[in-house]
């Protein structure tokens, strides 16, 4: 039987399409180990967002612009009429892009055509199957993604990853059907990770780089890498629902908040000296990447209805505040928790060829001009950790 696997809206939105969970995850595609499916729903979920968020972006810069110009520090040569004309061109470019990608990676988009609208309908009228509630609404896409669940299971192994719970339960009463909340626990499980090992195996060279890339002295290099050139990069980055994980009952209370309802951001400077560099990976093409992990202190900011924050247990109400004054009718509730930043740092360029040695004397310069070596970090999450 095929081994499918099923990305959910939130995991995609997290993942995208070039982060390095994502290459792992094509390699295996291409070898024929797994098949990858997307749902029609998250993939137009995905896109939209992607679109809105460009064209925030593109306002953004052409209002710094145009200030600029108005300054007199931005020259006449320029046309701003162009640059937006540029921006707008590349920004209607996005989805099919995006479909012309899963195409050539032999992705199969499940299309909402082929869902079952009657069943959905009778869920709907009940609230069954992915509806929390009888006539839920907003529940629509998750039914969606459940029925093409339920029909890929038919004829294929599936394994769906979501951080959704509620999905999770409806996947759990089906047969062949198996979750995971992040691709890399996907990638810890016994015979996908056997698999991934097997394909380092066919290029020996491959299995070199990463046993020097998993090495102490190499940890140390990455480290100070991090400290010296990458410091304001993290302090500047402010986290939402779909890139924070919650401890369970947190996440069932705020699970049907919007993206933007729930958001982090570190609390002081991080300890970069609580750095931990671990799971060197082959993501093909060159690139190669180790996984960070960072002990931190966040804040959590949550905006939600008086009637969900009510249904926080105790422990949670006592260490979280709530603003009596309410925000378009939500509260405000804030606090700080102690949590773990993951992230990757991707590394292109990497000579299959290179001896262990070599490619130490490269990593000891990176992030500075002579470096042959193109460092990047992606995908950061933070995992907040249980009271």
């Amino acid at each position: 039987m095929d081994h499918k696997v099923i990305l959910d809206t939130n995991i995609f939105h997290n993942t995208r399409t070039d982060t390095s969970g994502i290459q792992v995850l094509l390699r295996l595609v291409k070898s024929g180990i797994l098949k990858l499916v997307i749902p029609e729903v998250v993939a137009r979920e995905y896109l939209t967002k992607r679109v809105e968020e460009s064209e925030v972006s593109k306002k953004n810069t052409l209002s710094a612009l145009r200030k600029l110009k108005n300054s007199k520090v931005y020259g006449s040569e320029y046309s701003l009429a162009g640059l937006e004309s540029s921006i707008s061109s590349a920004i209607k470019k996005i989805e099919p892009d995006f479909y012309g990608w899963a195409s050539q990676e032999g992705i199969e988009t499940y299309k909402i055509n082929n869902s079952s609208i009657e069943e959905i309908f009778d869920d709907y009228f009940l609230g069954e199957g992915a509806f929390k509630k009888p006539k839920s609404r907003d529940d629509f896409p998750d039914a969606v993604i459940f029925d093409c669940i339920k029909k890929v299971s038919l004829e294929s192994i599936v394994t769906v990853i979501t951080k959704d719970q509620h999905l999770i339960e409806c996947c759990n009463s089906l047969d062949s059907v198996r979750t995971y909340s992040s691709l890399d626990s996907l990638f810890e499980e016994q015979d996908i990770k056997k698999a991934i090992i097997d394909l380092d195996s066919l290029d020996g060279r491959i299995n070199g780089i990463l046993k020097t890339l998993g090495s102490s002295s190499v940890s140390v290099l990455v480290e100070d890498f991090i400290r010296d050139f990458k410091k304001e990069e993290y302090l500047e980055k402010q986290f939402y629902y779909d890139s924070i994980r919650l401890p369970t009952d947190l996440d069932v209370c705020f699970s049907d908040l919007r993206n933007d309802s729930v958001q982090a951001v570190f609390s002081g400077e991080p300890d970069l000296y609580s750095l931990f560099v671990s799971k060197a990976k082959y993501l093909g093409e060159n690139k190669f990447s180790l996984s960070i992990n960072m002990e931190c202190l966040f804040e959590l900011h949550i905006f939600c209805s008086p009637e969900t924050y009510e249904k926080l247990a105790y422990p949670y109400r006592k260490e979280l505040f709530c603003d009596e004054e309410l925000i378009a009718g939500e509260e405000h509730i804030y606090g700080k928790l102690k949590g773990y930043l993951e992230s990757n740092i991707v590394i292109d360029g990497i000579d299959l060829n290179i001896n262990p040695q070599a490619l130490e004397v490269h990593l000891g310069y990176l992030g500075q001009d002579r470096c042959m070596l193109e460092p990047e970090i992606e995908n950061a999450t933070i995992d907040i950790i249980d009271l």
